[in-house]
């Protein structure tokens, strides 16, 4: 029984340590740009912006936006670096169907 004990512990032990890996996101070329050319001309903004990565219709999206920006979704791309031509219909959907992904740092 004792030994059945210490199996169970050290079988939970292992599967709590064990880290996933955290993936790596890459911007698509057309945001990094815009996120480089705002960091040339405003480095403080830097602290105040991030990147929320979602997906929708099995595709991802990256919406870049800073605390002092009235516009919320002005710079948003597709996984290709597209901005979306949707109707209020389809971004209706969009707000109602994401999935989040991860929400990070625009720069960094």
């Amino acid at each position: 029984m004792k030994r059945l004990l210490f199996i169970c512990l050290l079988i939970g032990l292992s599967i709590l340590s064990c880290k996933k890996e955290e993936e790596l996101i890459v911007f698509p070329t057309q945001l990094q740009t815009e996120i480089d050319e705002m960091i040339s001309s405003s480095p403080y903004l830097c602290d105040i912006s991030r990147v929320e990565v979602t997906e929708f219709e099995g595709k991802r999206y990256y919406n870049f936006y800073c605390d002092i920006w009235s516009c919320m979704y002005c710079h948003f791309y597709d996984e290709d670096g597209n901005a979306p031509d949707w109707d209020a219909e389809k971004w209706n959907q969009y707000l109602a169907e994401k999935k989040p992904v991860k929400t990070m740092p625009a720069c960094g």
